[in-house]
């Protein structure tokens, strides 16, 4: 439990400094309120749209009402590749408007080299323009040691992993769980769609 409050106290303080200095400004100077006919004019982020799409629809939608976007990849149905390419090309198009948190995949965790392969891809990340990285909740909800146990984010098969992000001052989003509805059938689940 002791490691664990140690690497929770190092990514949350890492996720706040990360936050505070994501290619966004945050110094600037607001009214006290803004009312419904400041909508366009104010400044606003959305820190969660995950952003898969080579169309820019979407972002010069979000761009007219002057929305910032910070688009965290996921290890899930599209390759994390996918994501990595298509966030570094909207970041690039779109400097100061859109930011991204890149990810590594979980596949081969429990195996030699797992380490090794999961920060050169935060390498790769990080090179390609990534603001951070996104630990996903495949994390604690579906990868499984090699005795059928749920692997949480402080199992020390990451420790080479987090002393990584920590020593390059990587900022760290986590979604490391989810409700109990998530994990009970959809018949039984108290609030769905």
């Amino acid at each position: 439990m002791k490691k664990f409050n140690q690497i929770r106290r190092c990514l949350t303080i890492i996720f706040i400094a990360g936050f505070l200095c994501i290619n966004f400004s945050a110094c600037q100077e607001k009214p006290e309120y803004y009312t419904a006919g400041d909508f366009e004019k104010a400044p606003k982020t959305d820190a969660h749209f995950h952003y898969n799409s080579t169309s820019m629809q979407y972002f010069e939608l979000a761009s007219g009402f002057n929305f910032r976007l910070l688009s965290p990849n996921v290890d899930s149905r599209i390759s994390i590749d996918k994501q990595l390419n298509t966030a570094a090309a909207l970041r690039q198009a779109y400097p100061g408007k859109f930011s991204f948190f890149g990810t590594f995949s979980v596949d081969s965790f429990g195996t030699k080299g797992f380490a090794e392969s999961t920060i050169a891809r935060i390498e790769q990340c990080m090179k390609a323009g990534a603001s951070g990285i996104k630990i996903w909740k495949n994390i604690g909800m579906v990868l499984k040691d090699k005795d059928g146990r749920y692997v949480m984010a402080d199992d020390p098969g990451f420790d080479p992993v987090f002393k990584y992000i920590v020593d390059n001052k990587i900022p760290v989003l986590g979604h490391l769980g989810e409700p109990k509805n998530c994990w009970l059938p959809f018949e039984e689940m108290t609030d769905t769609l």
